[in-house]
C-alpha cells in the first residue's frame, strides 16, 4: 500500500465513510484519485453509494460539479446495474 501512497491517515479518513473498506477498496480508490473530500461530496448526493459505484463514477468522469447535475442519470444507471444481476 505504501507504493500507492496510502497513508494511515488516508485509511482512517476513508473508513469514516465505510468502516468495511478492504485493502483492495482502498487501493482502488487511491489509484483513481478518490480523496476523502470527493467521497464526502458523492455521499451528499448519493447517500447509499458503494465503494465500487464510487470508483465507477470516478472512472466515468464524475466530478463534484457533475454529481448534482447528473444525479438523475447516475441513479437510473445504478438501478439498471442493480437489476441486471
Amino acid at each position: 500500500m505504501k507504493v500507492q501512497g496510502i497513508t494511515p491517515e488516508y485509511v482512517r479518513e476513508m473508513r469514516k465513510f465505510d468502516s468495511n473498506a478492504s485493502i483492495d477498496d482502498l487501493i482502488g480508490m487511491k489509484v483513481q484519485g478518490i480523496t476523502p473530500e470527493y467521497f464526502r461530496e458523492a455521499r451528499k448526493t448519493y447517500s447509499n453509494l458503494s465503494i465500487e459505484e464510487l470508483i465507477g463514477m470516478k472512472v466515468q468522469g464524475g466530478s463534484r460539479r457533475s454529481m448534482s447535475a447528473n444525479s438523475t442519470t447516475w441513479v437510473c444507471n445504478r438501478a439498471r446495474m442493480n437489476s441486471s444481476g
